[in-house]
C-alpha cells in the first residue's frame, strides 16, 4: 500500500508539471489589457517580456497550490514520503520537457534564430518554454505544501487524551491552597494560677503528717 501511494504520488507530480505546461500555452492566446503591459514601460525589452510572461503565470501558481494541497490532505498519513515523491515527481517532469526542449531546439537552429528575451519567457520556443512557467509551477508547489494544516498522529491523540483523563480526576481532590503559619491569639495566652490558701493549707497538714 505505501509503494502504491508513493507512485501516484510521483505520477501526481509529473502530471502537475505536464497540467501546467500546456495550461501555459493555452493562456499565451489571452490578449492582456495595454495598460498591464506597459505598467514595466516599452513592450520590446526584456524586463517587458518578464513582466507580461509573470502575469500569464499567475494561473499556474494557483492551479499548482491547489492541485499540491489536493493531493496531501488526501494522504494525510503518510505525509512525508508523499511530498517527498511529488516533489520528486514535478523535477522529473521539469527534466522531461527541458529535454525535449533542447532536442526541438538543436532541430530548429539551423531553420532559424530568436532572440533571447524570447527564448527565456516565451511558452513557445524551445528549450525552456518560459522561464517564468517553471518558476511559477515549483512556488505554486511550495504554496499548496505549505497551507496543508500539521497532521497529528493517532499516537499523539491518544497521549492528549490519557493526559486529560488522568488530569481531571486529580482537579477535584487537590489539596487546599496553605494560608500561611497559624499564629495563636492573644487572649489563648494565659498566665499560671496563683496556688490557693485551701490548697497550701493542704499541703502542709500532709507535710506534717509524714513527719515521725
Amino acid at each position: 500500500m505505501q509503494s502504491a501511494r508513493r507512485f501516484f504520488s510521483f505520477l501526481s507530480g509529473i502530471a502537475l508539471y505536464t497540467s501546467a505546461m500546456v495550461a501555459s500555452n493555452l493562456l499565451t492566446t489571452i490578449t492582456l489589457p495595454r495598460s498591464w503591459v506597459l505598467v514595466s514601460g516599452r513592450s520590446d525589452t526584456m524586463i517587458a517580456q518578464a513582466w507580461k510572461a509573470g502575469l500569464l503565470a499567475l494561473p499556474l501558481v494557483v492551479l499548482a497550490a491547489i492541485w499540491v494541497n489536493i493531493t496531501l490532505r488526501a494522504r494525510q498519513r503518510s505525509r512525508k514520503h508523499v511530498v517527498a515523491w511529488l516533489f520528486g515527481g514535478l523535477v522529473t517532469g521539469w527534466l522531461g520537457w527541458l529535454m525535449y526542449g533542447f532536442v526541438v531546439f538543436a532541430v530548429q537552429t539551423g531553420e532559424r534564430t530568436w532572440p533571447v528575451a524570447s527564448m527565456l519567457f516565451s511558452s513557445h520556443l524551445p528549450p525552456l518554454w518560459g522561464l517564468m512557467n517553471t518558476v511559477g509551477i515549483f512556488l505554486g508547489a511550495v504554496i499548496g505544501l505549505w497551507t496543508v494544516p500539521e497532521r497529528v498522529s493517532t499516537r499523539q491523540r491518544r497521549v492528549a487524551v490519557a493526559a486529560t483523563s488522568a488530569s481531571a480526576p486529580n482537579a477535584g481532590t487537590a489539596p487546599a491552597p496553605s494560608r500561611g503559619p497559624r499564629i495563636p491569639r492573644l487572649s489563648n495566652w494565659r498566665k499560671p494560677a496563683a496556688p490557693s490558701v485551701e490548697a497550701a493549707s493542704g499541703k502542709a497538714r500532709e507535710k506534717a503528717l509524714s513527719q515521725p
